[in-house]
């Protein structure tokens, strides 16, 4: 961390320290608690999970909070979908392009 603390002011780049954030990952997927870790003077906040460019990690790595919130996402298509066709009256071949 000390050494991305020199480089970003030897760059002239800066961090969003409101952004930055710690996720640990222990033996066996096992959560430890880490020692207090600061990043260029400020605190930096623990998360058991961390999205990254529509990824969602966690610290077990197994996937769970991703695929949970993926399921989600789907369901509420699914609703859409069911509801347009009861309401609206859409023919089948409307709804299958819709949910391709």
């Amino acid at each position: 961390m000390e050494q991305l603390d020199l480089w970003s002011k030897k760059a002239k780049v800066s961090f969003a320290h409101e952004k930055t954030k710690l996720i640990p990952f222990g033996k066996k997927g096992w959560y430890k608690h880490p020692s207090y870790c600061s990043f260029a003077g400020k605190f930096i906040k623990l998360e058991r999970n961390l999205k990254m460019l529509g990824v969602i990690l966690d610290d077990r790595l197994n996937d769970l909070p991703h695929i949970e919130y993926i399921g989600g996402k789907m369901l509420r298509i699914l609703n859409r979908l069911t509801i347009a066709k009861h309401r609206r009256g859409l023919s089948g071949k409307v709804l299958q392009v819709l949910y391709k």
